[in-house]
């Protein structure tokens, strides 16, 4: 199994809770990541997952990316003929890319997920977005949370592709009575667009003074965002946390979940908020697969202020309807929970 690192994340969290499902099945199961050897795994491995990180640095510029990317397809590459596995499952476009490229011509068989949206998701560097153009039809299977993505895949790539929804993990009950707490989770940077919320919030604030704002995450859009906090005296009423342990507590306390990401695929954060009865907020580009709208969840258009505005404030004037759409939310637990789609992965795995 192959992912930049296990360093906090919702695609991170998902290859940690399949491996751990493989190894229980008896699988043997390896983890390979290419991050900085000072970067720590977040999410805890059954002890007999093997581990292995290829560190290869570079100095930032063009020319020594290309190196190192080229370098990490010739280590992987090693790895694997020494390793000889049967199945290489790989997820988020780079890894996918460098993984296909790594065992073309073995006998050893490429499972790649897709684990955005690429048709909204620009971010990707051309050079990878080229890749996945030219090698996923050499995948033996590609992987997608959403008919919308299979779609895409299949017209621009030609490639085998399979619909799979993330597993939603066992929860902990919690009994938090809720409180006046609009909760952001996940990744910091600016297609999770936690900027937009954070505008949103310190307008309407002054209408509802008893309401505050959590960010839960890290990411390369840290400082911005805090700057945004400091700049706006808001430092009394926007908390960043960083990435916590205890994130079923914010779901069972937090009188609402607010995702205002622009690019996920299925939302491990959307999926488990909903299982926690609380009333979510999300893209309607996103998650219309999961919510419908004024029925088990809110959907807006992430990228107008007003609109956010608007739902923000009904939603905290209207306590019926946050106790109303979080009740209907739970019916997910019973859609995607582990026993049920975990199955289906080692299927796919399988029946190559």
């Amino acid at each position: 199994m192959t992912i930049n690192s296990l360093d906090g994340g919702g695609s991170e969290r998902v290859m940690s809770d399949l491996a751990n499902y493989f190894d229980k099945k008896g699988w043997e199961v390896v983890i390979v990541t290419f991050s900085n050897s000072k970067v720590q795994d977040h999410y805890k491995l059954n002890d007999n997952i093997l581990r292995k990180n290829i560190d290869i640095k570079s100095s930032g510029n063009f020319f020594s990316k290309m190196v190192r990317n080229v370098r990490q397809i010739f280590y992987l590459r090693i790895f694997i003929l020494k390793l000889k596995p049967d199945t290489v499952l790989s997820f988020l476009t780079t890894r996918n890319v460098i993984s296909i490229l790594s065992t073309l011509f073995t006998n050893t068989r490429t499972v790649v997920s897709e684990r955005t949206n690429p048709k909204i998701f620009t971010g990707t560097p051309l050079v990878w977005r080229l890749g996945r153009f030219l090698f996923y039809r050499y995948a033996d299977l590609v992987i997608v949370q959403t008919k919308e993505v299979e779609s895409f895949i299949s017209k621009h790539t030609n490639a085998k592709t399979l619909v799979l929804p993330n597993p939603l993990r066992q929860l902990a009950e919690q009994s938090y009575k809720r409180e006046n707490i609009i909760t952001s989770i996940g990744r910091i940077d600016e297609y999770k667009n936690q900027k937009i919320l954070i505008k949103a919030f310190i307008k309407i604030h002054n209408n509802y003074p008893h309401w505050k704002l959590v960010i839960i995450g890290k990411g390369t859009g840290l400082g911005e965002i805090k700057r945004m906090v400091i700049d706006n005296n808001m430092l009394e009423h926007i908390q960043i946390l960083g990435w916590v342990d205890n994130i079923e507590e914010w779901y069972s306390k937090s009188g609402i979940i607010f995702q205002p990401s622009l690019v996920e695929g299925t939302s491990n954060v959307v999926l488990e908020a909903m299982a926690m009865g609380a009333p979510i907020v999300a893209h309607y580009g996103c998650s219309n697969h999961l919510i419908k709208d004024n029925f088990n969840g809110r959907l807006v258009n992430m990228n107008d202020c007003k609109i956010i505005l608007s739902i923000l404030s009904e939603l905290i004037e209207d306590k019926e309807q946050r106790l109303r759409i979080g009740n209907n939310a739970r019916s997910v637990k019973y859609k995607y929970s582990h026993k049920k789609i975990m199955p289906l992965w080692e299927e796919a795995l399988t029946n190559l």
